[in-house]
């Protein structure tokens, strides 16, 4: 069990985590030097799975900004 103190904290640090990652994904899809050393085969498949971490990271921020939002508001104070 957590209190709810805690959960906020270990989520605020998921949050943190998933907004710092996207623009590290981002800078690497546009980074031509990243990808000069890989057939354009390659390159495209590395942008498309870049592109799909960068998409999933902006999916989780919504799941925890609502989360700590949920659970801010909520009496609850061990989960």
């Amino acid at each position: 069990m957590v209190d709810k103190k805690e959960l906020i904290t270990i989520l605020k640090d998921c949050l943190n985590s998933e907004e710092a990652s996207v623009p590290i994904y981002e800078k690497h899809i546009n980074n031509a030097l990243f990808f000069s050393g890989f057939k354009p085969e390659i390159n495209d498949r590395i942008k498309e799975i870049l592109s799909l971490l960068a998409k999933g990271s902006e999916a989780h921020k919504f799941f925890y900004n609502n989360l700590l939002k949920e659970i801010r508001d909520s009496n609850r104070d061990v989960y």
